[in-house]
């Protein structure tokens, strides 16, 4: 198993590229993940690293956000 560094600008980026190809305002996104906006604010910027329980629930919601999204 190998072991992958990406710094937390990168997650923040994608994090934020992937909600506002979701049109989603971040409001909206923070409350599907029960984050503050101002939590989600510092993860998009990378500010604040996103912790990894969190990264496990946006795999999840996320993919399945673009999955309904896709379909409407």
């Amino acid at each position: 198993m190998a072991i992958v560094l990406v710094d937390a600008k990168h997650y923040g980026f994608q994090l934020r590229y992937a909600r506002r190809m979701l049109n989603m305002k971040r409001r909206v996104a923070a409350k599907l993940l029960k984050i503050s906006v101002h939590e989600l604010h510092k993860y998009e910027h990378g500010i604040q690293p996103i912790p990894p329980e969190l990264l496990g629930v946006l795999l999840q919601r996320g993919l399945l956000l673009s999955l309904c999204r896709k379909q409407s």
